[in-house]
């Protein structure tokens, strides 16, 4: 059966949005089928400023008169609510009074069904054959006024919109990206496992660290003159041989993500690369302006006989001409440091146009000098340093069992010295700093599925004198996290938001970043510090949805989010965190239940709605 569309608009006054018995305003109504052959009837509407989505489904019923036909209403993280400004009143699209329908239906846009969503914050919504909704939002031009789709010779399947300069935009959608995703995605195919990649800026490449796996007869063994040899292990054609490792560096441009002809580097066998990344290097001079590289660790394992060792390799891509047969070659890596140190090269990371590498129980400070490496500091560590991170001349590292270490590297005097740590032992994934305004925290992934922040207090008096790190929060994801990184906060102007910056959720001035993560299982996250003020507020909405709320299968997202400890623990868990997917659930309630749930909290649900909409704008990267 063919679901058509059936639209129903309302033409909406100044001040009708809300009536004196608080009785919302229902604006437009759209009926439409989505999906496959548009076989998945939707019912969208907008009732004052937010978007209600509702999934017909056949419902059996005994009464003949009754339709056998239900909806159920989507969750989505659609918001569009419109912030008034003190003093200036606004001019709403939806007071004018030739009104244009904000949800418009297409059919085919390069090669995707759904509907385009028009206003101040404009989004787009698919629902491709996996039956999932999907929502990505459009942020370039701001305001989009009304949109229509578009097609002809010179915009195959295209759309075309009126900007908020009252500009007439013609456009498409990139076919190279798959949107049936929480984001655009699109796919590299490397035919390898890659490890790290790292970005070039002067060149504008990709460095990628890549891995294959190939079938190994030989053994390697360690004779009596320390000499090493490899033996061949002779067996049947139905012995299992060891699977072995061979890694690789190439070098991939920006734009397409193509493969850079003759730029592959291969080592040799046994080698690993444990660490990759880009690190803008002081010269020999000290007002030499710093240059990029690309600078790789190497650890060599042969077995337990063989003692393990590494080497810290230095690379810089060169800009060359290009071969008129291979257009892409135009540039190559050239090696410029490659020597063999006293271990394994386990991390490594940059420190004020220093390198700094963790080889052995040592963490060492380098300095880049006429090609070669030249020893400028060091200091003694605990087991096994497999994580550093580095703000200013401030260094976190973590150790595989005993938590992590603050330090302080001095450039004058070249010398390095421990600030604080943590005593109690902790098998870490991975550390990052979390950065708040002036203030600065340390965020740890474990191997119970946890996340740990902790502070630097010196002035407390748990922290003996600012030798012991402060716990201050913790949360249970439910998966290893085994990488972070930092992101600055996405500042969005009044003409998108609809505020001042100076009033919104996220001042410029507080210089906040948001901290994501990846864990094991393939998931993406974020984390993003808020002011007290609106933590307060959010904290008590928080504990009010654990119980206001349906969960799945009845469980407690309280409990769940707990922080897990291997056996007994002489600390109680710190809930400091909050959970954003917990906190959406509040859209998804009627507006009597909206209201009933912030005038427990003292609060209204517009400033709960404002609070969510910051948090959701400031994580949009794109």
């Amino acid at each position: 059966k063919q679901w058509y569309q059936r639209r129903v608009a309302i033409t909406a006054g100044e001040h009708s949005s809300v009536g004196s018995e608080g009785i919302p305003t229902v604006k437009e109504i759209c009926v439409v089928g989505l999906g496959w052959r548009r076989q998945r009837p939707h019912l969208l509407t907008l009732i004052d400023d937010d978007l209600f989505i509702y999934s017909a489904f056949p419902y059996n019923t005994d009464s003949k008169s009754a339709l056998k036909l239900r909806f159920a209403k989507i969750q989505h993280e659609v918001l569009i609510k419109k912030k008034k400004t003190r003093g200036n009143k606004l001019l709403d699209m939806d007071a004018h009074p030739h009104y244009t329908p904000k949800i418009q239906h297409f059919s085919n846009i390069a090669g995707y069904s759904g509907i385009f969503l028009c206003g101040d914050l404009p989004y787009w919504l698919f629902l491709t054959t996996h039956g999932a909704l999907r929502t990505h939002p459009m942020y370039l031009d701001g305001k989009v006024t009304c949109f229509a789709p578009f097609n002809n010779v010179n915009c195959d399947n295209g759309f075309l919109y009126f900007s908020s300069t009252d500009e007439l935009r013609v456009s498409t959608l990139p076919t190279i990206l798959k949107y049936d995703n929480h984001w655009p995605v699109k796919k590299v195919n490397l035919r390898a496992t890659p490890h790290f990649v790292a970005y070039h800026h002067d060149t504008k490449t990709y460095a990628v660290c890549t891995s294959s796996p190939s079938l190994n007869p030989m053994m390697p063994k360690m004779q009596n003159n320390l000499d090493k040899e490899e033996i061949n292990i002779e067996e049947d054609d139905s012995f299992p041989y060891p699977s072995l490792n061979w890694y690789s560096i190439t070098l991939y441009t920006r734009d397409g993500w193509e493969v850079i002809p003759d730029s592959k580097i291969d080592f040799p066998k046994y080698e690993r690369v444990t660490c990759m990344k880009y690190m803008e290097l002081s010269g020999e001079q000290m007002g030499e302006q710093m240059k990029g590289y690309v600078v790789a660790g190497i650890m060599s394992s042969m077995g337990e006989e063989v003692s393990a060792r590494g080497k810290i390799m230095v690379f810089d891509v060169m800009e060359v001409v290009p071969d008129p047969d291979k257009p892409l070659s135009g540039f190559k890596f050239k090696c410029l440091y490659d020597k063999e140190q006293k271990g394994p090269v386990t991390e490594i990371n940059c420190i004020m146009g220093h390198i700094i590498s963790a080889i052995g129980q040592k963490i060492y400070v380098w300095s880049f000098l006429n090609n070669d490496l030249v020893g400028v500091a060091f200091i003694d560590t605990q087991i096994y340093i497999h994580s550093i991170s580095v703000i200013k001349n401030f260094i976190l590292y973590a150790d595989i069992t005993k938590s992590i270490s603050l330090l302080n590297f001095d450039k004058d005097c070249k010398t390095l010295s421990v600030v604080s740590r943590d005593y109690e032992p902790m098998e870490i994934y991975r550390c990052e700093f979390v950065v708040d305004g002036t203030n600065l925290g340390f965020i740890v992934s474990d191997s119970n599925c946890n996340l740990v922040i902790y502070s630097y207090q010196p002035e407390a008096v748990e922290s003996q004198g600012g030798m012991k790190l402060i716990r201050k929060s913790d949360i249970n994801i439910g998966a290893n996290v085994n990488t972070f990184f930092r992101t600055g906060i996405r500042i969005h102007d009044g003409s998108i938001l609809g505020t001042t910056p100076s009033s919104s959720l996220l001042h410029p001035s507080e210089k906040r970043h948001v901290t994501w993560l990846a864990t094991l299982d393939g998931a993406l996250g974020s984390f993003l510090p808020l002011s007290e003020k609106r933590y307060r507020r959010l904290f008590m909405l928080h504990n009010k949805l654990v119980t206001a709320v349906p969960h799945v299968a009845g469980l407690n997202p309280k409990k769940f989010r707990t922080a897990k400890m291997p056996g007994r623990w002489l600390m109680n868990p710190h809930r400091n965190i909050l959970d954003y997917q917990l906190l959406t659930n509040f859209l998804i309630l009627s507006h009597t239940e909206r209201r009933e749930l912030a005038k427990q909290i003292g609060t209204s649900p517009s400033q709960i709605i404002d609070d969510l909409m910051g948090i959701q704008k400031a994580m949009m990267i794109f």
